[in-house]
């Protein structure tokens, strides 16, 4: 077998057992249904809210320091988007060290 085989075997095994890992994480958040849709709603009022925040704020201010409207929101919208992949994927590393010392 090649190297490029192997690699490819490699990166193929990870990959699926990536989705593995979060086909099972959405499974297991999903055992208390009343609870995932509360911390779904919860989570939507809550990006809502601070839109308007967003919205108010520059209806007020339309520039402030060059930054504008649009340049807020393309910054907001990378912020969520980076939270939401680390909570897809790595959200259980930041209890990890309480995990291994208890």
């Amino acid at each position: 077998m090649s190297q490029s085989t192997a690699g490819k075997n490699t990166f193929l095994t990870y990959f699926r057992l990536t989705f593995y890992m979060l086909k099972m994480h959405i499974l297991t958040e999903m055992e208390y249904r009343v609870n995932f849709i509360i911390k779904i709603v919860s989570m939507l009022i809550s990006n809502i809210g601070l839109f308007a925040v967003w919205i108010i704020f520059f209806e007020t201010f339309p520039s402030v320091n060059g930054w504008g409207f649009a340049e807020t929101l393309t910054l907001f919208s990378l912020n969520l988007f980076i939270f939401s992949l680390f909570s897809l994927t790595s959200y259980g590393l930041l209890d990890l060290a309480k995990y291994i010392f208890v």
